[in-house]
């Protein structure tokens, strides 16, 4: 009797760590908010596998891109920018990536040309326009894009950027931030869907791994 209770506890630990572990693994990666305001301000969230995270607050746009030779064709689909095609050419200079925009009717637009260093570069994506990238935007903050292997790309221009610990313990996450701050949310968490629940005073927020 003692042998079959002591097995059916360590089945439960197993099966519980076993669901702990998992929906550890699920979170981690980057989340952007999918409902955003008017100007394209959103939230993004940035799990790693060590327990560290950031928290970004910013403007957001997002769109899909195409390469043809040496030119960049991006379609942008941002509330202020919907099905809004550009061309760009492009040139990757080892860690550096160019873009310049073609038949700009704005002379005085800050994107005409712009310039980029990459972020974590790796060997095997040396000379590719794929992987992240930042540069000095023209409203004084630094901008983070990232291209990813199928045809998306991500802009954020960050007006707050935490960085801290979180933690998983059934369906509440809690981030403790470095300066000091911490909050924990209930969520729900799918493979491609991060939800935060619904609280008395906070609504529901649907982020989409990107």
């Amino acid at each position: 009797m003692r042998l079959k209770l002591y097995l059916q506890i360590i089945l439960s630990l197993f099966f519980s760590l076993a669901t702990y572990c998992q929906a550890n693994e699920l979170i981690i990666g980057k989340w952007v908010q999918t409902e955003r305001t008017k100007g394209d301000l959103g939230g993004i969230f940035i799990f790693y596998e060590d327990g560290k995270s950031t928290v970004i607050f910013g403007a957001i746009v997002e769109s899909k891109y195409i390469i043809e030779g040496d030119n960049l064709i991006e379609i942008y689909q941002g509330n202020r920018s919907k099905n809004e095609t550009i061309k760009y050419s492009f040139l990757v200079d080892n860690e550096n990536l160019t873009i310049k925009k073609l038949d700009s009717r704005h002379p005085k637009d800050c994107n005409v040309e712009l310039k980029m260093d990459r972020i974590n570069g790796s060997k095997e994506i040396h000379k590719s326009i794929i992987g992240k990238w930042t540069y000095e935007h023209c409203t004084g903050g630094k901008a983070l894009v990232q291209y990813t292997t199928d045809g998306r790309k991500l802009l954020c221009v960050p007006m707050v950027y935490e960085t801290g610990h979180y933690i998983l313990e059934d369906e509440n996450l809690t981030i403790k931030m470095e300066n000091g701050r911490s909050y924990t949310r209930q969520v729900k968490i799918e493979k491609e869907k991060l939800t935060l629940l619904k609280t008395k005073d906070k609504k529901e927020e649907i982020y989409d791994r990107f």
